[in-house]
């Protein structure tokens, strides 16, 4: 079961994902997708998870996650604050920081 992360709406800052040791911003802007409804002050958090069984509970202390989490959609969330190189001889996907 996929599941979108909930964030405040006044969720405001940059977070991070780590791939073969290196950190990989995300800024607020391109996470923060908006309200989950009209007037709520909880906003859709722009990467995703994926429960390996639906009926674990899904726990989210803003990105404490408990053991049912089988991976991550990270998508173009993550795409929009990084370059990526993809080296499909060698099945291979790089990336690197956007330059400042």
């Amino acid at each position: 079961m996929t599941r979108f992360l909930p964030v405040p709406c006044s969720f405001n800052t940059t977070i991070s994902i780590q791939f073969g040791g290196a950190n990989f911003a995300i800024e607020p802007q391109t996470f923060n997708l908006g309200a989950v409804s009209e007037n709520s002050t909880d906003c859709y958090g722009g990467n995703a998870v994926v429960s390996d069984d639906f009926r674990k509970p899904f726990v989210s202390s803003l990105f404490c996650f408990s053991s049912a989490i089988a991976f991550w959609i990270i998508g173009d969330v993550f795409l929009q604050n990084v370059y990526t190189e993809f080296d499909v001889g060698n099945k291979r996907l790089g990336f690197a920081n956007l330059a400042q």
